[in-house]
């Protein structure tokens, strides 16, 4: 551990006011945890929309965002940080903007030469004409995580209800043609990429509860895959990463064909629970949970935002 750190009063700020909040509060714990583990001076803060002066209240100089959702990482904490001049872990504000948003982030992968699947953005009222999509499909709020609003649609008759939970939570969706592949995740931490780990639902697909309540879901690490394959899945994940300008950590979820990568979101802030993707990835590195911790917040901290 950088000797560094142990100069900051860090506050470890969870919670927050999107519909991520008790999966953010679970993060939140589990950092603090690690970091008090590492003798680290941290405070667990359940923060609101005046993040900033709770955190000035405690004379907090570096930040820890285990937040999830609006508020968290689509840029908007990231830039009242930088504004009142205190430290943050993870990506600046512009490339949290672009990671949050589905439709942004697309364009950046296409821009960037990545796979994609097809995909529409509806905004409210609009809906798909007949025929536009062969079934199945997903239909997602375009901001948003967790799988929180998310349906996979097999037939047009459960659109209308697909469409409605997802414009429940965002005044603007994406509906994206189903690969037919193996849902993955890879870790990227610094300028590196941690082992890509094979998700695995006993559910419909890798839904809220699949992700939060153990409900069968198996995450595999694929020993059946080439050395070279896993090589090419990591830099697909990289790649995105990199196109949304991202910095310091993310996770990247992607379905993986015997052949292509399709990248379908960058998370800025992963999550950090005990079932979470990020902190499997590191430990299979040999990277136990609270250097995790430590090591995201010096990766973060080599970034241009941080100095001067």
């Amino acid at each position: 551990m950088s000797a560094d750190l142990a100069r900051y009063r860090i506050a470890v700020v969870a919670g927050g006011v999107s519909s991520e909040r008790e999966v953010s509060l679970r993060s939140g714990a589990a950092v603090h945890a690690a970091l008090r583990s590492k003798g680290l001076a941290a405070q667990l803060l359940d923060v609101d929309t005046n993040a900033v002066s709770q955190i000035q209240a405690v004379g907090a100089d570096l930040v820890f965002i285990a937040l999830h959702g609006a508020f968290g990482e689509d840029g908007q904490i990231q830039s009242a940080l930088e504004k009142a001049g205190i430290a943050y872990t993870g990506s600046g504000p512009e490339a949290c903007r672009r990671a949050m948003d589905k439709e942004v982030s697309r364009q950046a992968f296409r821009k960037a030469g990545l796979s994609e699947p097809r995909w529409k953005v509806l905004r409210t009222g609009e809906t798909l004409g007949p025929n536009e999509f062969n079934y199945p499909i997903f239909v997602k709020p375009c901001c948003g995580g967790s799988s929180i609003g998310v349906s996979q649609v097999r037939a047009s008759d459960d659109l209308p209800s697909a469409l409605a939970a997802a414009f429940a939570e965002d005044d603007k969706i994406i509906v994206e043609s189903k690969i037919s592949g193996r849902e993955m995740a890879v870790g990227i931490l610094g300028d590196r990429a941690l082992p890509a780990i094979e998700i695995r639902p006993a559910r419909d697909f890798y839904d809220y509860a699949a992700k939060y309540t153990n409900a069968g879901t198996l995450y595999v690490f694929p020993d059946d895959i080439s050395e070279e394959r896993q090589q090419r899945i990591r830099a697909s994940a990289l790649r995105a990463h990199r196109a949304l300008g991202c910095g310091g950590y993310s996770r990247v979820d992607l379905i993986v064909t015997a052949e292509d990568d399709f990248p379908l979101e960058v998370n800025a802030s992963p999550g950090m629970t005990a079932t979470s993707l990020l902190p499997k990835e590191a430990a299979r590195d040999g990277i136990p949970f609270a250097d995790l911790c430590v090591m995201m917040m010096e990766e973060s901290l080599k970034q241009v935002k941080f100095h001067g």
